[in-house]
């Protein structure tokens, strides 16, 4: 127990035969179950893991048949822990690249009712974060910013970190099971917070970068997981301020991104008009059809957007 709080830890692994005794040997002894997921490992990650728990009874092994994805082996975990009855679920990869020293910190913010969500951010870091791959870090500070929008919480960064501690009890208001399964889990789980008014704080900590080799293609996971934040984004508009509550946000967001759309069609085609060969110049009547609702279009979005972070969960 950690201030009399039971802490329970999710550990999800692919392959991680080389770093998932590392990582166990790391967990604090105050953490009182550590649930290991092995999502369909070919490496014989799994016989590691229950040849591990029989000298530490805290280790439960839990195991996906074939892969399911991380988002599907952390909420496994989180079902457990509520069926348990924890306080709080921590989440490390079992890839070694948690700095568990740390995890305290974040544990203290919740059990202190500062947030509800604690989570790492290796950006307050600029020493340790030159280990990080600089395709990475773009792809990483790229994610950050879509993120904002689409979930709502505008103060927190490095949201592709998984590294957290999360109150039991807020995640018994989540719909766990439409939490996105697949590596997009971060961005999907920040978003189910959102809907429940679940306070989110971001806790410095520093980048570990070791043996660990990364099986994310960035390309195709930013390409893919923007799709899902441009979704999550919407979803988030109608459910916070549409269905629960109707709000002059949603009215804000919906007028002003169709007269921007209107707006910089019509301005595309007056440009594509006036660069053919013999074509009148457009007068200006008709040029203020296209400036008029463009402006306008992100006037509103704009005082949507200050409303919305004004309204971001505290």
């Amino acid at each position: 127990m950690y201030r009399n709080k039971k802490i329970s830890m999710a550990v999800p692994c692919l392959n991680e035969a080389k770093l998932i005794v590392k990582t166990l040997d790391n967990v604090p002894e105050y953490v009182d179950r550590i649930y290991v997921i092995d999502d369909g490992s070919t490496d014989g990650t799994g016989k590691i893991v229950q040849s591990y728990a029989k000298n530490d009874k805290r280790v439960k092994l839990i195991v996906n048949k074939v892969n399911r994805g991380n988002g599907y082996s952390v909420v496994r975990a989180f079902k457990e822990s509520i069926r348990e009855g924890y306080d709080i679920n921590c989440i490390v990869a079992g890839d070694n690249q948690c700095r568990q020293e740390y995890l305290s910190n974040m544990i203290d913010e919740v059990i202190d009712d500062h947030c509800d969500y604690a989570k790492a951010n290796r950006f307050a870091h600029v020493k340790e974060l030159q280990q990080m791959p600089k395709f990475r870090k773009v792809a990483n500070i790229f994610m950050s910013f879509i993120n904002k929008f689409a979930t709502g919480y505008y103060s927190v960064f490095d949201p592709l970190n998984s590294f957290s501690a999360t109150r039991v009890s807020t995640l018994e208001q989540l719909e766990l099971d439409d939490i996105s399964p697949r590596y997009d889990f971060e961005n999907s789980y920040l978003l189910h917070l959102y809907l429940v008014n679940a306070r989110v704080k971001d806790i410095a900590v520093p980048a570990l970068y070791g043996e660990e080799k990364s099986t994310i293609k960035l390309l195709p996971y930013t390409l893919r997981t923007s799709r899902t934040l441009f979704k999550s984004f919407w979803k988030r508009i109608y459910y916070k301020y549409v269905l629960f509550s109707l709000h002059p946000i949603a009215l804000f967001f919906v007028i002003g991104f169709v007269l921007f759309l209107v707006g910089l069609i019509y301005g595309i085609i007056l440009l594509v008009n006036s660069l053919q060969v013999g074509h009148e110049p457009s007068s200006a009547a008709t040029v203020m059809i296209f400036v008029v609702p463009f402006i306008v279009g992100i006037q509103f979005l704009l005082q949507a957007l200050v409303l919305d972070i004004q309204n971001e969960p505290k």
